[in-house]
């Protein structure tokens, strides 16, 4: 027997398990060598716990008779008179059948038995049932990974999922699950809206920035810490004292309020002390690094602002105001403050850099200024108030620009200027937030999504996008052009106080009252490449057999040739006169051939891209086209329920089937070795025909509804080894059947129209195009769905595999051909492995997910 976990003191231990109405057996007895016998006394107490409520417990020692009591529906406990055992026999010896024909969860615990004496008890599983409790492990542990991610914290998943899976699929050291990799696969490429890419759990956290070089993010808390993490790994790099500070530009220092009254500037790579700028008398309640990081600036509770020069950590001047808040211009040449007059009454001052001298009062807000803002040129402040209005000053003159702008209905929390200046994004308690004219003050437009106060918002540094947090938990961000949202990030579950893009515009930081700073993907697509270029519904892409390139057709009558790695196009080549249906390359690369609503099969010259034959019928429309294995042969099936078979040499017609469809025939595919033909016409028939003499082995009903309009099987395909057909149909199912006899072997259930399905290189997988515009990965043994791609915006035509297996390709009426990464199981094990190497579950997190 293998041990399985040992339980010392008052550690516990959870066992969870199906036995599927197996008997699990515990056995617990002392390591001998570990217990001191002189004392000889004392009981333990055994519980077993449980969430159902048919468990039986049979002790089955030499004291059959000892009771086992319940003290509720779901936990048992009995006392070992160890005193007893170790006296009669030298050794406390307890065995017990726990019989269960459902989950259950099990907790072993013991008390101490005397002063200074612990007993060690270990766990054992019989051998015939550890592969399946290590089994139902990685699924619980699976399970828990998608909760967390779908909570948002998609780092413990990763870590979570991981354990679940073997590290070397080779060489397992524990069984693979489908639910395991199905969990590792959603946590590491999720492109929900509600999956952050890590959580930073932080005590009484009210603020988190990014480092200009976006590799760090450092936060601060009301219990006197600040922390710089590493925004990839999520490791504390150095920890520093104070409730605020600032980073300055070139990210090099930090200024903290280290011991309330005092500041103090510390080197980010080191953690070295600077210099300590010492002055104020009370608590510092502001500071900030001047743009070009030659100054701090500060403002206190004892009623005084100061300048401080960092070099030298001397102070520069002092001036005796009560200031809330303090805001440099770009150019460094100009302050805004904002100045408490009375208990009612604040209002905004501009002051010289140098010499601390009030250039000009800015009076016009009736109420609390909660910010005020330079634009980036310098020659403009916007600031908000909870007098519902947003005002736009003259840094020159001190006036306003223009009338107050009045739109919202609440109090205005902040205002901000667009990066290029040309807009104002204001957000507000009445749950809105506003785009304005910065010249005009007119209200371009009105943003409504959160149903709370909208504490904060901002433009992305690109200014084509805004982001926005919310008291409803909740951070959204939103398309500044048409004000339109784009997507909702959830998983805060208190009001969110701030939130900003990183300077590199990979990642979004979003601070909460839940005590968490969560980090978000700015972009939560999940191809890897988008091909645009067509100007009408693509029907079909495919990859050459080398995997260099892509080649695609569409409605808008042309094909196109693209670099799979960069996307580019190469060439667009027109010949047919009618919408193109689909695209066969040549198993050998050289030649490609295309199906047209033109009646014209046409092959080309896969190099040069010429016309090097048409295959004229006049049997309607071209619907399908293929190489035989060997390149020798290509078929064709027709809306006049023809296939025809030509020499893919000469372009001679070697054989015509017409004589056995009922329907238009709208695939046709050759099997791996090339012996037989397979062919799905409209009518829901399935037939399979001998290659050489055109003779059908084979018909299968596949019981669609038969309609002579309508295309109800839209796929067909072998398996690579030849031994199974796959079908994708209209209603829904993707159906594997037997190539030799017909009966159905799987069925994969969508709940949309299924335009496409193949399978992939090695046999195991399928992929799925659907009308819902999502790209779905299935695993064929297991019938279960292991992956899904969504990005299109209109139905996908088709989606298959790249020759290597590594990539997706689809194609889809919105215009677009997408291609998706999907790396191997062991590949994403060993990447996400490398992501998360740098912060390893702690021991908590371990014991919270019952890892030990």
């Amino acid at each position: 027997m293998k041990k399985v976990a040992s339980i010392i003191g008052f550690s516990l231990f959870l066992l969870s398990v199906t036995t599927y109405a197996q008997t699990l057996q515990v056995t617990l007895s002392p390591d001998k060598s570990k217990v001191d016998r002189s004392t000889k006394n004392g009981t333990a107490t055994i519980f077993f716990d449980s969430n159902i409520e048919d468990l039986s417990i049979v002790c089955t020692d030499e004291n059959p008779d000892e009771p086992i009591t319940k003290i509720n529906d779901n936990l048992w406990f009995t006392h070992i008179d160890v005193k007893k055992d170790i006296e009669s026999d030298g050794v406390c010896y307890r065995n017990y059948l726990l019989k269960c024909g459902a989950s259950a969860e099990y907790y072993l615990t013991t008390d101490t038995i005397a002063p200074n004496q612990v007993l060690y008890y270990t766990v054992t599983l019989p051998n015939e049932l550890e592969p399946k409790y290590l089994e139902e492990k990685a699924k619980n542990l699976s399970k828990e990974a998608i909760k967390i991610a779908n909570e948002g914290d998609s780092y413990t998943a990763m870590r979570l999922a991981l354990e679940a899976l073997p590290s070397d699929l080779n060489n397992p050291d524990k069984p693979y699950t489908i639910e395991a990799e199905v969990a590792l696969r959603k946590v590491c490429s999720h492109p929900s809206t509600s999956t952050s890419k890590a959580v930073f759990r932080i005590e009484g956290v009210n603020s988190g920035v990014f480092t200009p070089d976006s590799k760090s993010i450092v936060t601060a808390s009301i219990l006197g810490n600040v922390n710089v993490w590493d925004t990839e790994s999520g490791q504390n790099i150095r920890s520093f004292c104070g409730y605020t500070f600032d980073i300055s530009p070139d990210g090099k220092y930090i200024v903290t309020d280290s011991d309330s009254d005092t500041l103090k500037i510390w080197s980010v790579d080191t953690g070295q002390l600077i210099n300590t700028l010492v002055g104020h008398t009370d608590q510092i309640k502001t500071l900030s690094f001047s743009p070009n990081g030659n100054y701090v600036i500060s403002s206190s509770d004892d009623d005084t602002v100061k300048l401080w020069d960092v070099k030298t950590g001397k102070q520069l001047w002092s001036k005796t105001e009560p200031v809330y808040f303090i805001s440099f211009s770009p150019d460094n040449k100009r302050i805004v403050v904002n100045k408490d007059v009375s208990s009612t009454l604040e209002y905004l001052e501009i002051w010289d850099t140098e010499s601390g001298q009030k250039i000009h009062t800015l009076e016009g807000h009736s109420d609390h200024v909660h910010s005020a803002i330079f634009s980036p040129d310098g020659k403009r402040i916007v600031s908000a108030s909870s007098d519902k209005s947003v005002r736009i000053w003259d840094v020159q003159t001190g006036q306003q620009v223009c009338s107050p702008l009045e739109g919202h209905t609440g109090r205005v929390r902040s205002a901000i200027f667009s990066p290029d200046g040309k807009h104002i994004v204001s957000a507000s308690e009445d749950a809105t937030m506003i785009i304005w004219d910065a010249e005009t003050g007119r209200l371009l437009r009105t943003m409504s999504g959160h149903n709370s106060i909208v504490n904060y918002a901002a433009f992305s540094k690109n200014g084509k996008q805004i982001l926005s947090s919310s008291s409803d938990n909740n951070v959204k961000v939103w398309d500044a052009e048409s004000g339109q949202l784009i997507r909702t990030l959830e998983g805060h579950h208190k009001p969110v106080i701030e939130t900003t893009y990183s300077p590199d515009g990979k990642y979004i930081l979003s601070v909460s009252t839940d005590e968490t700073l969560r980090l978000w993907a700015a972009e939560p697509r999940q191809e890897k490449q988008t091909l645009e270029g067509h100007s009408d519904a693509v029907n079909y892409a495919t990859y050459s057999p080398d995997g260099e390139y892509i080649v695609s057709c569409s409605e808008d009558n042309t094909i196109k040739i693209w670099e799979s790695t960069s996307g580019r196009v190469i060439r667009t080549i027109t010949g047919h006169t009618d919408v193109i249906n689909m695209i066969a390359f040549s198993p050998d690369g050289k030649y490609f051939a295309s199906a047209s609503d033109d009646g014209t099969v046409i092959i080309w010259d896969a190099k040069s891209y010429q016309l090097i034959r048409t295959l004229n019928s006049d049997c309607g429309d071209a619907n399908c086209v293929v190489f035989s294995p060997d390149g020798k042969l290509i078929a064709s099936s027709y809306q006049d329920n023809t296939v025809i078979i030509w020499d893919a040499k000469t372009g001679n017609k070697l054989k015509t089937i017409d004589d056995c469809f009922y329907g238009n025939v709208s695939f046709v595919s050759f099997s791996p070795d090339g012996s037989l033909i397979a062919t799905v016409s409209n009518n829901g028939k399935l037939r399979l025909f001998n290659a050489n003499t055109g003779k059908e082995k084979l018909e299968v009903d596949l019981h669609l509804s038969y309609d002579p309009d309508f295309l109800t099987v839209n796929s067909l395909s072998f398996s690579p080894d030849g031994k199974y057909i796959l079908t994708a149909v209209y209603d829904g199912s993707v159906q594997i059947r037997d190539s030799n006899t017909g009966p159905l072997y799987h069925n994969l259930a969508h709940n949309n129209t299924v335009n496409s399905a193949f399978f992939s290189p090695d046999g195991k997988l399928v992929v799925t195009a659907s009308d819902d515009g999502a790209v779905r990965i299935w695993d064929v043994y297991y019938e279960q769905e292991i992956m899904s791609f969504e990005g299109h915006s209109a139905p996908v035509r088709l989606a298959l595999f790249s020759p290597d297996g590594r990539n997706v390709v689809s194609a889809s009426d919105d215009y677009t051909i997408r291609i998706w990464e999907f790396p191997s199981l062991q590949e994403l094990i060993d990447k996400t492995r490398e992501r998360v190497n740098g912060r390893p579950l702690t021991h908590e997190e371990k014991v919270l997910y019952n890892m030990e």
